[in-house]
């Protein structure tokens, strides 16, 4: 899902390791078939998130785009987990700035810190 975001904005997809970073030593990385088991890519999710991330789009269109969002993870909670894994991510990455414009960054800020999981506490 993050190349496919990359494609559309451009830039460098973060590596495994900038996506985990601050991850406790004891936390696995889940396998690749696992994720796609327990949650289908979100084909709709990702076709309005292309919408949000566009390098073009102006503030109107990126807030059009955002609503659109919204709604949908608003009837769709899977999308919203989805939105949220995506979301953090990014920040977690530290890569906010590569995707849209500042307007479309804000929302990836909300959206982390919204349907984003927690991350979980460190074992000793």
């Amino acid at each position: 899902m993050i190349q496919a975001i990359v494609d559309v904005v451009g830039g460098t997809a973060p590596t495994i390791a900038e996506l985990t970073k601050g991850r406790g030593a004891g936390m696995a990385m889940p396998r690749a078939g696992a994720a796609a088991d327990a949650d289908a890519d979100d084909q709709q999710l990702r076709t309005l998130l292309r919408s949000v991330i566009a390098k073009d789009a102006s503030e109107a269109d990126v807030k059009a785009a955002v609503m659109k969002v919204e709604e949908y993870v608003e009837s769709n909670p899977k999308a919203g987990q989805q939105l949220g894994k995506i979301t953090k991510g990014i920040i977690d990455a530290d890569k906010v700035s590569n995707y849209g414009t500042p307007p479309a960054q804000e929302s990836i800020r909300t959206w982390a810190k919204k349907f984003g999981t927690a991350a979980a506490p460190k074992k000793d």
